[in-house]
């Protein structure tokens, strides 16, 4: 039997996956992240692993706020050009 091709583009290191449940973990254990993840819950807008890893790095330091501003604006905005 022939085993399906790997992409390299699902491939995540074991490292990398780590880091993003620590970020993640970092902003759920946040309160002001919980506050905001339950107001959006009230109006139906689920927050994402993404987001909460983002948030995460934000909060450790790791990210400015701009910098994650500029994250979102990227994945939700069609490119201009």
């Amino acid at each position: 039997m022939q085993q399906p091709a790997m992409t390299t583009s699902n491939v995540v290191s074991l490292d990398a996956a780590r880091q993003r449940r620590r970020h993640s973990a970092i902003a759920h254990a946040d309160t002001d992240f919980r506050d905001v993840a339950a107001s959006f819950a009230l109006s139906d807008i689920e927050t994402t692993n993404t987001e909460a890893e983002r948030a995460g790095r934000v909060l450790a330091g790791l990210l400015s706020f701009e910098q994650a501003i500029e994250e979102v604006r990227q994945q939700h905005v069609p490119d201009e050009s």
